[in-house]
């Protein structure tokens, strides 16, 4: 399913395009998972919007291309998702989001969606309860030419500072004192994937780096037999 039937690379198939309904009911689905997260006692609800997932083919002009309401207002699903996880979720909303599809920044005749789009998009959101935006880039387009290396997309939540918003960055983030960086000069929070994947206790060699007090599971703590 997708906002168009245009297909992600020759490999896919074409997807089917969203009827009005079916638009409707996704979103309703939305606020249903977002009510069996509060019950099931979570404090922070993260909607995927980034890295061609299905709020990210809406928002881009790559993706969506749909000459009714959710074509005409490529925000609209989106928001209209934001709004109905705030209905039923009382702690933290957020939005992981593509701040851009790298268009912009490259050769690539397309245009995608960009930074200011996304600024937009997140001054728009706020305005209806999102608490947070997780800030990544791309995903939508398979053959767009990103030049990654170490932080490279840090400068995206630095840009989008003047939302008010808080934000977090990612992005081959992988050491103590860059993250350190990060959260001084450009982010609220740092986000980490990969490398906590190939060493889950990484963050207690980053708090030694840091001269802070590493932090143990209860279960690691040692404890002193009394007689």
């Amino acid at each position: 399913m997708a906002p168009s039937p245009i297909a992600f690379s020759e490999v896919y198939e074409e997807p089917h395009e969203l009827t009005e309904d079916e638009i409707l009911g996704l979103i309703d689905s939305f606020g249903q998972a977002a009510r069996r997260a509060a019950e099931a006692g979570f404090q922070i609800a993260e909607l995927h919007g980034a890295h061609g997932y299905l709020i990210h083919q809406f928002l881009s002009p790559i993706s969506n291309q749909s000459t009714d309401r959710w074509g005409r207002d490529r925000m609209l699903f989106g928001l209209e998702a934001i709004k109905a996880v705030r209905r039923e979720f009382p702690g933290v909303v957020a939005i992981r989001l593509s701040a851009t599809d790298w268009c912009e920044f490259t050769d690539d005749p397309r245009t995608g969606w960009t930074v200011e789009e996304t600024r937009t998009f997140i001054n728009r959101a706020k305005e209806i309860g999102l608490d947070f935006a997780d800030i990544s880039s791309g995903g939508n387009i398979p053959d767009v030419k990103i030049p990654a290396g170490p932080g490279y997309q840090v400068g995206f939540a630095r840009e989008l500072a003047d939302t008010g918003v808080p934000r977090s960055a990612v992005g081959l983030i992988t050491e103590a004192v860059q993250a350190e960086q990060v959260v001084r000069e450009s982010a609220d929070v740092v986000m980490l994937a990969r490398v906590l994947l190939s060493d889950p206790y990484v963050l207690q060699a980053w708090r030694t780096r840091l001269r802070e007090k590493p932090e143990f599971a209860q279960p690691y703590h040692r404890q002193l037999m009394r007689s």
